[in-house]
C-alpha cells in the first residue's frame, strides 16, 4: 500500500472553503511554528507566510481530519506540482541539521540587527527555515503532550522574499500574536493567491450532511458547470466509509466459575443454579 496520495488536502473552516470556491485559488496566511534544537538549546517561534496541504491517502486520513477545520478541499496532486509546493523538511530536535541552520541564522540576526531583512543571505535562511517543522513535539491547542508532525506529510508553498517585498509583506514574524491583533486574522493580502482550475478539485469534504448540496451547488453557480468529477463526503462518512470504524464491542464478562478438574453432572449443576 502507498504512503503518498494523488490529492493533496488543505483543511479550512466554513466560510474559507466558501471563499476558495468563489475565488477560485488558495490565499496565503502566516502560519505560527515552533523549532528547538536540543543540541544547542535554541528555540524558536516566527510566523511564516504560506499555503499548507498535506499529501496522504483518504483512508489514511483519521487522525489529520478536521485537526485544523472541519472542512477539507482536495486538490490534484499535479496541481501542486505546477505551482511548485515543496514537502516540509522534518527535524528531530537533536539533528545535526537543525542546530546548524538555527546556528547561521542566530548569527545573522546577531550580526546585522534590524537589517537583516536587506542581507541575501539571510533571506535564503530563512526561507530554508519556513520549511522545517520538528519530527514531534506538544501540540497544545489541540491538547496533545506529543504529536508526531511527521504522520501528516506537510507541503507547503512559500513565497519568495522579492514577492514579499513587492507587496509589503514580511518573510517571517517576529510577534504573530501582535499581528493578528492588528488585522484580526493571518492572511496576507488577498493579492497574493494560488488559483486552481475546476478540474484540479478532486473531493470537498464537510460537516454535516445537507451541507454537501449546498457546496455541491456553490460549486455549481460558480463554475458555471454541472457534472464535475468531484467528490462530496462528510467528515463522518470518510471515518465510517472510507477509513473504516472499529465495530467490536466491549468483552461480554462471564460469571467466576471455579476451575474443576473432574466434575460430575450434579458439580456443574450446583455451579449454574
Amino acid at each position: 500500500m502507498g504512503l503518498s496520495s494523488n490529492t493533496l488536502w488543505h483543511q479550512t473552516k466554513k466560510d474559507g472553503l466558501e471563499g476558495i470556491i468563489e475565488k477560485k485559488c488558495l490565499y496565503y496566511s502566516y502560519s505560527k511554528e515552533f523549532v528547538a534544537s536540543n543540541l544547542n538549546q535554541h528555540c524558536a517561534e516566527f510566523a511564516f507566510p504560506m499555503i499548507s496541504v498535506c499529501d496522504l491517502p483518504l483512508s489514511e486520513t483519521g487522525q489529520y481530519l478536521g485537526r485544523y477545520g472541519g472542512y477539507t478541499i482536495g486538490l490534484d496532486a499535479e496541481w501542486g506540482k505546477r505551482n511548485n509546493f515543496t514537502a516540509v523538511w522534518y527535524c528531530d530536535p537533536n539533528s545535526m541539521a537543525l542546530r546548524t541552520i538555527m546556528d547561521m541564522m542566530i548569527s545573522k540576526i546577531g550580526s546585522f540587527g534590524d537589517r537583516v531583512d536587506d542581507d541575501i543571505e539571510y533571506q535564503r535562511i530563512v526561507y530554508l527555515f519556513s520549511h522545517i517543522k520538528l519530527y514531534e513535539w506538544s501540540l497544545k491547542q489541540k491538547y496533545y503532550k506529543n504529536y508526531r508532525f511527521y504522520d501528516e506529510r506537510e507541503l507547503r508553498l512559500v513565497p519568495d522574499y522579492q514577492t514579499l517585498k513587492s507587496y509589503n509583506e514580511s518573510p517571517m514574524l517576529w510577534n504573530y500574536d501582535k499581528y493578528r491583533a492588528e488585522h484580526g486574522n493571518p492572511l496576507l493580502t488577498t493579492k497574493m493567491k494560488v488559483t486552481f482550475d475546476w478540474d484540479d478539485v478532486k473531493y470537498i469534504i464537510v460537516e454535516e450532511g445537507q451541507e454537501k448540496d449546498y457546496f455541491r451547488e456553490l460549486v455549481e453557480r460558480t463554475s458555471k458547470r454541472r457534472g464535475l468529477n468531484i467528490s462530496f463526503f462528510t467528515n463522518k462518512e470518510v471515518m465510517e466509509d472510507v477509513i473504516g470504524q472499529d465495530h467490536n464491542e466491549m468483552e461480554i464478562k462471564m460469571p467466576d466459575v471455579p476451575v474443576i478438574e473432574l466434575a460430575t453432572k450434579d458439580d456443574i449443576d450446583e455451579i449454574f443454579r
